[in-house]
């Protein structure tokens, strides 16, 4: 079937081409732009809001009643305020808000966002909100040791997959 699909798309047109070179250019020309644009963040955002989505559905049959909103500013301190990527309500009050972040490569950008979200975290639990920072991606890969000591600060880090196997049981545990 891929050999079909290969033939449908005219690859072996590609191939034959003595611009091979300038062609697989322009291709990769034609990704780069969509990487500046943050296509893996979008869909990693979309995953965390499906997920968001079944927790509160799972709440729901567990008699606990949240709302999931997304982009929320919630104050805090002396006129701070964090613009959150989703906000869990109970009640009508945020309890948690959620920071979505997919590094595709380590840098001093999640290095700073670490130590600003420690600071943010503070503010936030002075008025009953608790920060939790959802990130993964290639570059969160190279950074294990930098999320390590984000620990401290930020207990509530998940990956992906954390979030999928122990988010929901970690709310439940506290929002009964």
């Amino acid at each position: 079937q891929f050999a079909e699909l290969i033939h449908y798309i005219g690859f072996e047109n590609i191939l034959q081409r003595r611009d091979l070179e300038d062609v697989l250019y322009g291709v990769q020309i034609g990704l780069e732009t969509h990487r500046r644009k943050n296509v893996a963040g979008q869909a990693f955002h979309n995953e965390v809001a499906a997920l968001l989505e079944h927790i509160k559905q799972q709440l729901a049959s567990n008699q606990i009643a949240v709302e999931i909103q997304t982009e929320m500013t919630i104050r805090y301190g002396n006129g701070l305020s964090k613009k959150v990527d989703f906000a869990l309500l109970q009640n009508g009050s945020p309890r948690y808000g959620f920071e979505v972040n997919f590094y595709t490569v380590q840098g001093s950008k999640p290095t700073e966002i670490k130590r600003s979200y420690g600071d943010i975290t503070r503010g936030l639990r002075q008025v009953g909100v608790e920060l939790i920072w959802i990130t993964d991606g290639k570059g969160y890969r190279n950074m294990q040791s930098s999320l390590r000591d984000a620990y401290i600060t930020m207990p509530n880090i998940y990956n992906l997959r954390q979030a999928r196997e122990n988010l929901f049981d970690d709310l439940l545990i506290v929002l009964k």
